[in-house]
């Protein structure tokens, strides 16, 4: 069988393309279960391709019907829609949220009813689609009433899933996904975005900002559970959805204050200091109208789980992502400690020049075949060998220059 993956770029969509490579099979709508002979990654940037042979990186519009027509045909027994524009980003921009998360979602539906072979669709939907006055737990069926231009064009989507569901052109199922923490990787433009940023970044030693503040509620849900919902939910046959093809995931209600006080109990009270808050009326009006939390019933009937608690979601992140552990300062290391001052000596064909720095980053090879890894200098470094150590293994960083006569490898630089 033959899988398109939209979105097979972004995180969801790279973890997912590794459980099925992992797997090496799914079902189709008829039940049948077949061997993954073919998975299609397709996104508007270059997805990796694990080195696997039956995965095809496509670099692309999902807009395109041309594009999609050609990657779309009757050997393409599942798909799994992933491809958006975030919240914060469809609302900065109406008209790509709505070619994207709208216009190309039905195109999608409808190269799949031209071609008649009712494939099965995995679409996911989000926490957005809700608002306004919410009951303290929100049902599978309380009424849709987004209040963003995202959760619009996602409650479309879904309705749209559903009919053509109804009427036979797809074996369609859409995952209501709790936000995502901690999300692996740099910031995007999501709403929800602060949620992974202030763990992440604070494990990997980076300040942090909350645009909301301590008080607001959220419902969560680790990555590695939402990949394995998505596969659990396609598994499972169109019988088992009733009426609706609509699910809301299970996930962890936790307030952004409790967040931080896992944070401060896995990681210490430094992590947790490296988190200010700073008010932004626009994501706490969009956050402050999505649920705090679900009835998971129906969820949990159909077989679909997740963690326990946030303190679970967290170190589930920190044993997929671990940071690299400090080493000890070399010889070399510990001489250059002995420098107080913000300078770093650049080594350079012919000649060493003295540049005054706050950052700089390396390593780097010059002419004279010298590396250079350097960094942040501190004026209250300690300038002993026990300082070092404290320096490096806080974070911090200092500068460490090393001859190709001990290291003809740049990756076997002392890393700091």
């Amino acid at each position: 069988m033959k899988v398109l993956i939209t979105g097979g770029a972004g995180f969801l969509g790279q973890g997912l393309a590794r459980q099925l490579l992992s797997r090496g099979q799914l079902s189709d709508s008829q039940g049948e279960v077949r061997r993954i002979e073919q998975l299609v990654l397709l996104d508007v940037t270059s997805a990796h391709d694990f080195g696997d042979p039956r995965v095809r990186v496509v670099t692309g519009d999902i807009a395109d019907r041309t594009l999609l027509g050609e990657l779309l045909d009757t050997a393409t027994a599942s798909i799994f829609h992933l491809a958006a524009i975030v919240s914060g980003q469809a609302e900065a921009d109406f008209e790509l949220g709505m070619r994207i998360n709208l216009d190309a979602s039905r195109l999608l539906l409808d190269v799949c009813r031209e071609r008649g072979h009712r494939p099965k669709l995995v679409f996911t939907s989000s926490v957005a689609v809700y608002g306004g006055d919410l009951p303290e737990l929100v049902q599978d069926t309380t009424a849709r009433n987004p209040q963003s231009s995202y959760g619009t064009q996602k409650a479309i989507a879904e309705l749209l899933l559903n009919d053509y569901s109804r009427r036979g052109f797809v074996d369609g199922r859409v995952l209501r996904l709790p936000t995502i923490s901690v999300r692996p990787g740099q910031p995007n433009r999501p709403a929800s975005s602060f949620a992974s940023g202030i763990i992440r970044e604070p494990l990997n030693g980076l300040a942090a900002s909350c645009p909301v503040s301590a008080e607001a509620r959220l419902w969560l849900l680790s990555p590695r559970h939402a990949i394995a919902s998505l596969i659990a939910v396609h598994e499972l046959g169109a019988a088992s959805f009733g009426n609706s093809r609509t699910v809301n995931l299970t996930g962890v209600s936790v307030s952004v204050g409790e967040m931080l006080a896992v944070l401060k109990k896995v990681a210490g009270r430094e992590a947790a200091s490296r988190v200010s808050f700073a008010p932004d009326p626009d994501v706490e009006t969009i956050v402050k109208g999505w649920p705090k939390a679900w009835d998971t019933r129906r969820a949990k009937a159909l077989g679909l789980s997740g963690e326990a608690d946030f303190e679970s979601i967290v170190r589930a992140y920190m044993e997929e992502n671990p940071r690299p552990k400090a080493k000890s300062p070399t010889r070399s290391l510990v001489g250059l400690c002995l420098i107080i001052s913000l300078t770093i000596t650049y080594f350079h064909t012919g000649c060493s020049t003295i540049i005054g720095a706050k950052s700089f980053h390396g390593p780097v090879r010059d002419g004279k075949g010298w590396y250079r890894l350097a960094m942040v200098i501190r004026h209250d470094l300690y300038a002993d060998r026990s300082g070092c150590k404290r320096y490096a293994e806080s974070g911090r960083s200092v500068l460490s220059v090393v001859s190709t006569s001990s290291c003809q490898n740049p990756a076997r630089l002392p890393r700091l």
